[in-house]
């Protein structure tokens, strides 16, 4: 009787170590399957708008809201991220025997800590990176990870291209009350319905149209009469490159 009941005793100790071990491998467990699942969806959204960038250069030679176009289309498929940025944008550069690049990165949080506080896993970065279909061949050795990583930032301005010396921020006064010139995609045509006036239908997916973000309904095409003046977004040290001074009245960012 004794030996029995020290076995039962030893059958309950050895319960009560591992069931709290299993139990927080199980939890732990399905918190990376959830992580993992965040990151696969990241990617793929970043992937598929990539390629998207990438069927258009042939005819797109400059692509000034594809990190704009890129967050929306992040934000508006992965739900559980937080803080993103997307930074590192280029397009239809050089990388040595490679021409017709694009790369473009995103950095975020994904919101969710490990269970019970033993601390989280979620500074997140993804990164992708392909070759626009530009018309031509050409074979060269992919760029190493440290060398992208060594790339400059993205820091976003707008200018008025056909009108203007400045660059400012987004929130200036002086660009949210003109039109941003934007390609024209699947998430555009989902937030804004074309113009009945200058006949927005008529424009082809990833051709320019323009749209008042702050407080436009419609995208038009250039010839609206309601888009008298229009924004492009590019990048804060390509605007000085091309002689353009900090917004009085904004800073310029």
């Amino acid at each position: 009787m004794r030996r029995a009941t020290d076995r039962r005793g030893f059958v309950t100790v050895e319960a009560a170590i591992v069931l709290p071990v299993f139990l927080l491998a199980v939890i732990a467990l399905g918190y990376y399957i959830k992580l993992f699942g965040i990151i696969e969806n990241v990617s793929y959204s970043m992937m598929d708008e990539a390629s998207r960038a990438a069927s258009n250069a042939y005819v797109m030679k400059v692509s000034p809201m594809l990190g704009s176009t890129m967050h929306e289309r992040i934000i508006h498929d992965c739900k559980d991220i937080e803080d993103l940025r997307i930074t590192k944008v280029r397009y239809l550069y050089n990388d040595g025997d490679m021409d017709g690049m694009i790369s473009i990165r995103a950095e975020y949080r994904t919101g969710t800590d490990l269970p019970l506080e033993m601390g989280h896993v979620n500074e997140m970065i993804t990164q992708v990176k392909c070759r626009g279909f530009v018309g031509m061949e050409n074979i060269g050795s992919p760029m190493p990870f440290d060398e992208m990583e060594a790339e400059g930032v993205w820091e976003p301005v707008w200018v008025f291209p056909a009108d203007g010396k400045k660059y400012h921020r987004e929130n200036c006064s002086y660009v949210t009350a003109n039109a941003h010139e934007m390609v024209l995609t699947s998430a555009i045509k989902r937030r804004f319905s074309a113009c009945e006036l200058c006949d927005a239908e008529t424009a082809a997916t990833g051709s320019y149209v323009y749209c008042f973000m702050e407080n436009g309904t419609v995208y038009h095409l250039r010839e609206c009469r309601q888009v008298s003046r229009f924004t492009i977004e590019i990048n804060r040290s390509e605007a000085i490159n091309k002689g353009y001074t900090p917004c009085i009245k904004c800073g310029g960012g």
